[in-house]
């Protein structure tokens, strides 16, 4: 499977019954306040995996965690590679 192609995925609990490549340009608000809300209890919670964030993030993070800083939106994760 390719990375544009769209597929089924499992039934979570949610309306989505397919995944599709564009899916960060027409999810990305509801997905950046779901991120954003999870980040308020991200100090508060164990964070086992914690450990694995980039030591370049760390500082981000951390900020965000704390209020310090806003939460980049998912639309800036993505990197396109030229063909």
């Amino acid at each position: 499977m390719g990375d544009d192609e769209e597929f089924e995925c499992l039934l979570e609990g949610t309306a989505r019954r397919s995944v599709k490549a564009d899916d960060y340009l027409n999810c990305y608000l509801e997905w950046d306040e779901m991120a954003e809300e999870a980040f308020k209890s991200f100090n508060s919670v164990n964070q086992p995996l914690k450990h694995l964030i980039n030591k370049e993030f760390v500082d981000k993070v951390s900020a965000v965690a704390c209020g310090y800083e806003p939460l980049d939106s998912i639309l800036t994760t993505f990197i396109y590679e030229s063909e």
